[in-house]
């Protein structure tokens, strides 16, 4: 009984971080339309796709139903302070993609500030939707005599044929499965953070 107790508790200490920060997330106030973005999409420019109101399956042809929203979370903790964690969601768009996009910050005196300046900041990227892929977007010089900045992805690729002599990976929910089989409930979400959050 002892160990199971023990198991359980160090399970729910586990996952109290993570409660920790979804409870610092700070409140969106509605009336402040600085923090978030609401949109609808209309026809297209060529008239071939038609707006969401001029959907067939949309009754309501007056409708203000929301198809883009971006929205702007802040995280009040001491670990967090300062980075914005911006969500966007949308339908109708050219693809079905699901994606997280860590921006990393520049290296102020790596000596090649000058080079790059005015690109996009690095970025670690996984895509989480179908084929599922995890790759960094670095700035880099491009070869030849004339140089200067270009965009360069540096893929980790799972599904290579090198990468599968070990097996094809598993289902995400066959890893949580698998997981709860082996008894290992550090390895899994708990109650503790459905039950903790959201509760004043």
């Amino acid at each position: 009984m002892m160990f199971l107790k023990r198991r359980k508790l160090c399970a729910y200490l586990h996952v109290v971080p993570q409660v920790k920060v979804l409870k610092s997330i700070a409140a969106v106030d509605p009336k402040d339309q600085s923090s978030y973005i609401l949109g609808q999409y209309t026809k297209s420019s060529d008239g071939k796709k038609p707006g969401y109101t001029e959907d067939e399956s949309v009754e309501n042809k007056e409708s203000k139903t929301a198809t883009f929203a971006e929205m702007v979370l802040k995280i009040d903790n001491e670990r967090w302070q300062g980075v914005p964690w911006i969500l966007k969601s949308a339908k109708a768009i050219e693809e079905d993609i699901m994606r997280v996009i860590v921006q990393l910050k520049p290296h102020k005196d790596s000596g090649f500030s000058s080079l790059y300046e005015g690109t996009k900041p690095a970025a670690l990227v996984f895509e989480l939707f179908e084929t599922e892929k995890v790759y960094f977007t670095i700035n880099s010089r491009k070869p030849g005599f004339k140089g200067g900045p270009t965009r360069s992805r540096v893929v980790l690729d799972w599904n290579s044929e090198e990468s599968k002599k070990d097996g094809s990976p598993l289902d995400p929910y066959a890893v949580v499965i698998g997981e709860a089989l082996r008894g290992r409930e550090e390895n899994c979400e708990s109650a503790v953070v459905g039950n903790g959050v959201g509760r004043s």
